[in-house]
C-alpha cells in the first residue's frame, strides 16, 4: 500500500519520511506531534521496514493504546508486531525474558510507589529509625532520584553529606536487599536493570540492537538520565533514534526528568536532522498568544514561533475571588453557562490545579451543584482495600518469593494476628527462608496453637492449589474461581452497608477488567495481567466517555485538550509552588507547568486566584501569582479581560450571565430593604424576627431564606438556604443578619 501523507503540513511531511539517522523533531503545544509520530511509524513499513524491527516508546499506556491502534489502520494487522509502550512496560517486558541473568525469576513482582514505601517503613522499625523524625516518604523519594540517576548505594556513600543521607544510605541498601530477597522491582529498576543487564552481557544488548534497527521516543523532554542511557545504548549501532518533543513541556523534573537530555540530543548524537512544528491546530489565538508570552520569560529554552490558522477566538479572562470557596461557586457557575452558551457537554471542560488538595472545594461545589466530575489523581482503583487484597493473593501465587504479598494475604484470615505473623518470620530468618517455605513447615510448629496452625495449613493448601490451577485455567477463570474461594464478596454482603456495596461493585469491575485483559491480549497470563495493572498511571484512569467534568493537576492534564479549562488557585506559593521561588532553575519550571495548563484549552479558558484560602488548617491571605503579573502590557490589553472584584461578595446577574456585577453596587439597594438584627444580651430572644420563611441578607453569603431555627440566646442557630451557597447553619449572635422587607 502507498501511505497518504496529503494530511501533514510541509514540516510534518519532512519529519515523517525521513529515516535514517538521528532525528529530533520539536513539537510545540497541539501542533500534531503524535500524529507525526503516528505516521513516521507508518511510513518506516510503508517503506518495506519489518514491524518487528520498531521499538516506541511513550510515557503512557493510553497513548501507546492509542498510538498503536492507529498505526494497525493505516498500515494493516502487520503492525501489532510492533513493541510500543511505556519505557516501563517495554523494558519489564525485556526483563521477564532476561531475569535470570539477574539473579531473578521470570515471574518477579513489581512493587508500586505504596508498597515501596511500605517496605521502607518496615526497615525503618526493624532498624528503630524513627517515622516522625524521618519521613518515609521523602527517603522513598530521594532513593528514587538516586536511582533514576543511577546512583546505587554503594556509589552514594561518598556523596552523604548529612545525617539524613546517611539515614537514606542505610535504607537504600536493605531496601535492594529485601527486592531481591522477594523477587521484586520497583518501578525505577525497571529502567536500571536494562542498563545493568545491557553492560554486563554485551551478546544480549547486541540480540536487542539487532532487534530494534528503529526507535522512536515521544516526550522526549521528560526522559531521565537512566532512559537517556538506556535509549543510547539500544540505537548506538544503527542510529536510526527518532525523538520528538517540547522543551517547554518539560514539567517532571521533582520526578528526575533531565531538560538536558534535548537540549544537549544535537550534542550527543552528531549529524542529527532538526524539524520544527510549529503550527498549532489546537487552540485559538487569543489563547496562544497568551501561552507564548508566558513562556518567553523563560531563558532555558529553544526557539520556536508557534502560530495558529484559527479563530482569534474569545478573550482570556483573570478572575480575582474572595476566597477558594467562592472560586468553587463561580467555576461551577461559568461551567454551567458554557454549557448552555458553547451546546457543550461536561466532558469537553477541565479545572486544573496546581496540587491534588484543592480539588476539595470543587468536589463539594460540584455536588451541590449536580455537576459530574471525574477526579485523575485521587484513590486509583487498583489501590483501593478489595482490589489490593485480592492482588495480594494474585501476587503470591504468581511470585512465592513475594513476602510483603504473603503478609499482606494472611492479614485477611480471621484467626491470623501479628504474633502469628511474627513468629512464622523469626523461623524464615532463623533457617534463611523466604515466609512461604517458613509456612510450608507449619505443621511442625510447637508454638502456635493448633487452631491456628488448622488455618495457616488452609491457607497454604488454597495457594498450592491455585498455583497448580495457574497454568490449567484461563486467567479470568482463574481469577474468578480464587474470588469466590477466600470468600471477600459474601463477608462485605454480610456488613449490609452502601460503603461494602460500592465495594462488591469493585470486585465485579476487577473481575471485568481480568476478562477484558484476557480478551485482548494474545499470549494472556496471570504475571501479564498483575504487570499491567503495576504500570497503570493516573490518565490511564480517566474515563472519557463518562460526561462529566474533569478535575486534576496540572501535571496531569499535559497530553490532554478540552473545549474550555479553568486554571485555578494562580496565587504566589501555590503557583509557582513555595518551594520554586528560591531557585531560578525550578521557577522555570513552574511557568513551563502553567505554559502547559493553558495550552490545554481549545476555546476558552479561565484563569482564577483567590484573596484568601484555607492552608495547612488556617485561613491564608493570598497575593495573585507572579505568573499573572509577568504579562506583558500588550498582551494584557488584547488579550485578557480583567474582572476584579471589591473585597466584598460577587453577584451575577443572570439575564446577562458574561457581566459581573460589583458587590457594592448590588448591596447598596440590599440594604436600603433591610433591618440589621443585633444581639441584645438584656433579651431572652434577641432573633424573635428570624423565623422560618423569612428572607435576609448575610454579608458574606448574600441572599437568602431561613429554613428553621434551632436554640435560644447566645446559642441561637438558623438553616439557611442561601442563594449562591447553599445551605448554611449560622450562630445568630455573630451573624449581623439583615431581614429583607418585602
Amino acid at each position: 500500500m502507498s501511505l497518504d501523507l496529503s494530511v501533514l503540513n510541509p514540516e510534518q511531511r519532512k519529519a515523517v519520511v525521513n529515516i535514517e539517522g538521528p532525528c529530533m523533531i520539536i513539537a510545540g503545544a497541539g501542533s500534531g506531534k503524535t500524529r507525526v509520530l503516528t505516521y513516521k511509524i507508518a511510513y518506516l513499513i510503508d517503506s518495506g521496514i519489518s514491524p518487528y524491527e520498531i521499538l516506541a516508546l511513550t510515557f503512557t499506556n493510553k497513548a501507546a493504546g492509542e498510538m498503536k491502534q492507529r498505526i494497525i489502520n493505516l498500515t494493516g494487522d502487520n503492525a501489532q508486531k510492533i513493541w510500543i509502550g511505556t519505557f516501563h512496560s517495554i523494558f519489564a517486558r525485556i526483563l521477564r525474558n532476561e531475569a535470570d541473568k539477574l539473579g531473578f525469576s521470570r515471574s518477579f513482582s513489581i512493587y508500586d510507589d505504596d508498597e515501596s514505601i511500605s517496605l521502607i517503613k518496615k526497615i525503618m522499625l526493624e532498624e528503630q529509625i524513627s517515622t516522625e523524625k524521618y519521613n518515609p516518604y521523602a527517603i522513598q523519594s530521594v532513593i528514587s532520584k538516586l536511582k533514576s540517576e543511577i546512583i546505587l548505594p554503594k556509589n552514594f556513600e561518598p556523596n552523604i553529606k548529612s545525617p539524613f543521607e546517611k539515614v537514606v544510605k542505610e535504607i537504600y541498601s536493605k531496601y535492594q536487599k529485601y527486592l531481591i530477597d522477594n523477587n521484586a522491582m520497583d518501578f525505577d529498576d525497571l529502567l536500571i536493570k536494562p542498563i545493568e543487564l545491557f553492560k554486563i552481557y554485551p551478546e544480549v544488548l547486541n540480540r536487542y540492537q539487532e532487534r530494534f534497527k528503529f526507535v522512536l521516543v515521544d516526550e522526549y523532554q521528560d526522559t531521565n538520565r537512566a532512559q537517556y542511557i538506556v535509549l543510547k545504548l539500544l540505537s548506538e549501532k544503527y542510529l536510526n533514534i527518532s525523538v520528538v518533543g517540547d522543551d517547554a513541556q518539560s514539567i517532571y523534573r521533582w520526578r528526575g526528568a533531565k531538560i538536558e537530555n534535548i537540549f544537549d540530543f544535537q550534542k550527543e548524537f552528531k549529524k542529527v536532522k532538526l524539524f520544527r512544528l510549529e503550527q498549532n491546530y489546537r487552540s485559538t489565538k487569543m489563547i496562544l498568544a497568551l501561552a507564548d508570552d508566558i513562556i518567553k520569560k523563560n531563558n532555558k529554552k529553544i526557539d520556536k514561533n508557534l502560530w495558529t490558522a484559527n479563530k482569534v477566538g474569545d478573550k482570556v479572562h483573570i478572575i480575582e475571588m474572595i476566597s477558594d470557596r467562592d472560586e468553587a461557586f463561580r467555576v461551577a457557575k461559568l461551567i454551567k453557562e458554557e454549557i448552555h452558551s458553547r451546546k457543550i457537554n461536561f466532558k469537553d471542560i477541565a479545572v486544573l490545579y496546581r496540587t491534588n488538595a484543592q480539588s476539595r472545594s470543587f468536589e463539594e461545589t460540584f455536588r451541590n451543584s449536580s455537576i459530574p466530575y471525574n477526579i485523575v489523581g485521587g484513590i486509583k482503583f487498583y489501590q483501593r482495600k478489595e482490589i489490593k487484597d485480592i492482588l495480594s493473593y494474585l501476587r503470591i501465587i504468581a511470585n512465592l518469593n513475594d513476602n510483603e504479598a504473603l503478609i499482606r494475604a494472611l492479614n485477611l484470615k480471621e484467626g491470623i494476628g501479628k504474633t502469628t505473623i511474627e513468629k512464622i518470620q523469626q523461623i524464615a530468618k532463623k533457617d534463611n527462608i523466604n515466609l512461604f517455605q517458613a509456612l510450608e513447615k507449619v505443621g511442625s510448629y510447637d508454638n502456635i496453637k493448633s487452631g491456628v496452625r488448622g488455618i495457616l495449613i488452609k491457607f497454604l493448601e488454597l495457594i498450592k492449589k491455585y498455583v497448580t490451577l495457574k497454568s490449567e485455567l484461563k486467567v479470568h477463570e482463574f481469577v474468578s474461581g480464587l474470588i469466590d474461594e477466600i470468600g471477600i464478596i459474601p463477608k462485605l454482603k454480610l456488613e449490609n452497608t452502601s460503603e461494602a456495596d460500592e465495594r462488591i461493585n469493585n470486585i465485579q469491575e476487577f473481575k471485568s477488567a481480568v476478562r477484558e485483559y484476557y480478551d485482548t491480549n494474545e499470549n494472556p497470563t496471570l504475571e501479564g495481567f498483575l504487570e499491567q495493572v503495576s504500570l497503570i498511571s493516573d490518565i490511564d484512569e480517566l474515563d472519557e466517555k463518562k460526561n462529566a467534568v474533569t478535575l486534576m493537576t496540572a501535571h496531569s492534564a499535559k497530553g490532554l485538550e478540552f473545549e474550555v479549562v479553568f486554571i485555578t488557585g494562580m496565587e504566589d506559593g501555590l503557583f509557582p509552588v513555595s518551594s520554586s521561588c528560591n531557585s531560578e532553575e525550578e521557577l522555570e519550571e513552574e511557568r513551563r507547568l502553567f505554559y502547559v495548563a493553558v495550552t490545554r484549552a481549545k476555546d476558552k479558558l479561565y484563569i482564577t486566584h483567590s484573596n484568601q484560602r484555607y492552608r495547612h488548617g488556617e485561613l491564608s491571605y493570598q497575593l495573585k501569582s507572579r505568573f499573572i503579573t509577568e504579562i506583558s502590557q500588550g498582551v494584557y490589553d488584547k488579550n485578557i479581560i480583567y474582572e476584579k472584584f471589591s473585597k466584598n461578595r460577587f453577584f451575577i446577574n443572570h439575564s446577562a450571565p458574561s457581566i459581573l456585577l460589583p458587590a457594592s453596587k448590588k448591596k447598596e439597594k440590599t440594604k436600603s430593604k433591610a433591618r440589621l438584627i443585633i444581639y441584645d444580651n438584656n433579651k431572652y430572644d434577641s432573633f424573635s424576627d428570624i423565623r422560618e420563611g423569612i428572607r435576609v441578607f448575610h454579608d458574606t453569603f448574600g441572599s437568602g431564606v431561613v429554613q428553621s431555627v434551632i436554640g435560644n440566646g447566645m446559642e441561637k442557630r438558623a438553616v439557611i438556604l442561601f442563594n449562591d451557597f447553599g445551605v448554611k447553619k449560622i450562630v445568630l449572635k455573630y451573624a449581623k443578619l439583615r431581614v429583607m422587607d418585602n
